[in-house]
């Protein structure tokens, strides 16, 4: 990264992402009963996303050809690996240990 872009080209970046949050809680108070598709999916796997997008790029690194990851082809084959990594993690760790949890917590309430 330059150091043009490290030094202005993240914080305008980190400011973006700031005003898009502030902007869909505003709009979410005026439009409530709206909802967006996808939105709850990927906001039940980010956890999982959060934990597998690195090894998930650096496998699709090691398995492709790094010339045919550049550009706009990269960015949505990294995307798509990254949320289907985060959807199995989800769906085979995650969701069968919230259930657990869940019916364990059950029995201490009864």
């Amino acid at each position: 990264m330059s150091f043009v872009g490290a030094v202005f080209g993240y914080p305008l970046f980190s400011l973006g992402c700031a005003l898009l949050l502030s902007a869909s809680l505003s709009w979410e108070r005026f439009f409530p009963t709206w909802q967006v598709p996808g939105a709850a999916m990927i906001a039940m796997i980010s956890y999982s996303l959060y934990l597998s997008h690195k090894m998930t790029s650096h496998a699709v690194h090691l398995l492709l050809n790094p010339e045919s990851l550049a550009g706009s082809q990269g960015f949505f084959i990294y995307y798509a690996s990254s949320i289907a990594g985060g959807a199995l993690l989800w769906w085979l760790i995650e969701r069968p240990f919230l259930r657990l949890r869940d019916r364990l917590l059950l029995k201490d309430q009864a």
